[in-house]
């Protein structure tokens, strides 16, 4: 599901210690994923939070991440994300990073699809003075 150019972007993104960074990294690359995955993608998030949040349900983010990783990277994806992955990490820290990973966008789901606020400001600063006849050029992406 996960396009394969970006699976790099997604293994950096695994990295980030900082959950409100490593969302709004996560919300502008599901930006970039063709319409179809985007789409899939968040049913089988919703519908994984939705498992996750059951109080009847044995299954955790983490425990579904761990089932649901390796299907959402294609396995010749997997070798290089294996290459990429934190330097000298065993096979098995990795794919725990993976799978912590997948959890992250499990409990994040809701927010994971949303357009974060500061490029949706900046694109309205962008229409307008587009619609005004002004030059854009000076419009920052951040506030």
């Amino acid at each position: 599901l996960l396009s394969g150019k970006h699976i790099p972007v997604h293994i950096e993104i695994a990295k980030l210690t900082d959950d409100d960074k490593k969302l709004k990294c996560v919300q502008l690359v599901c930006l970039l994923l063709p319409e179809e995955n985007r789409i899939l993608l968040k049913m089988l998030m919703m519908l994984l939070s939705e498992i996750s949040t059951n109080p009847d349900s044995l299954m955790d983010s983490y425990n579904l991440g761990l089932i649901f990783a390796p299907h959402l990277l294609k396995s010749d994806q997997m070798e290089a994300a294996n290459q990429l992955c934190l330097g000298s990490k065993t096979m098995s820290d990795k794919l725990d990073d993976m799978v912590a990973y997948t959890a992250f966008l499990i409990d994040n789901s809701e927010n994971l699809f949303q357009v974060p606020s500061d490029l949706e400001r900046a694109a309205e600063r962008y229409n307008e003075r587009l619609l005004q006849g002004e030059c854009t050029a000076d419009i920052p992406c951040r506030d």
